[in-house]
This record gives structure tokens, sequence and C-alpha cells, in this order.
């Protein structure tokens, strides 16, 4: 790595609520099939999201978001498609749910965001990474 590289050069980063147990069980799904490494998280609530998001990208915790390797912020269900699109999974067929309009597809992904913690529960406290994961959670 150059002096100039940072960590996170050429990866996506994955911006996720560290309270919700669905948003992190979608990022343990995400590890094991990110075989290429193309992939970094963080919560919302963490320092990383501070040093790239906006205050109101931080504060709308309801919503992922994937900071792209060119630049882009991508919201809601186009930042789950993309996410597919990254991964080695089964689960492609949920692609063919991008070629509906955006928003119908956001419309369904606010219905299961509004109703995440009670469907899937809430952590009182942001994840802890185990050894094995420090080299794909950010601060």
């Amino acid at each position: 790595m150059t002096q100039t590289e940072t960590p996170t050069a050429k990866k996506n980063l994955v911006f996720f609520d560290g309270f919700c147990h669905l948003c992190n069980a979608s990022v343990d799904w995400l590890i094991l099939r990110d075989k290429k490494r193309v992939l970094q998280y963080s919560s919302l609530q963490g320092e990383t999201a501070k040093a790239i998001l906006s205050a109101a990208d931080r504060t709308s915790l309801s919503t992922l978001l994937v900071s792209t390797c060119d630049g882009q912020i991508l919201r809601e269900s186009q930042a789950v498609f993309f996410l597919l699109r990254q991964v080695s999974s089964g689960w492609k067929f949920l692609l063919a749910f991008s070629f509906f309009p955006v928003f119908l597809t956001d419309f369904a992904y606010r219905i299961v965001a509004r109703n995440r913690y009670r469907w899937f529960g809430k952590s009182d406290h942001c994840r802890i990474p185990t050894t094995e994961e420090k080299s794909h959670l950010l601060p």
C-alpha cells in the first residue's frame, strides 16, 4: 500500500444502522459472500460515517447507504441492488426486481425499514467486530 493509499481505496463502503439486528445480519451475509473483497462496512453511528457522510445521511438510520469507489452515494433499494451485484450468491435472482421503477422498489424497502426493529429486533449497543471482522468493519 502506498503512503497516500487508504485501506478503503477501491472499496465500496456500506453504511448501516449498528443497532439493527436485520442490518447486522445483512452485513454478516455480505461478508461471507464478498469473495472479491470489494466491500467494507461502517455503522451510520461510527467515525467513518462522520468523515464521509452528511449529517442528514447519518441521522437517517432507516436507510442503507453505499458510498461507491467512484464517489456515488446509493440509498435504499438501489444500494441493495448494487450490493447484490457485488457478491457471489444464489440470491442474484432478486436483481429481477431492479427492473421495476425505483419508486416501487424504494416503497417496498421503506416498509421493511420502518418495521425492522419490530420484526427483527434492536440492540442497545453497536456491533463490536470479532477479530476476523476487523479487516471488514471500519470505526
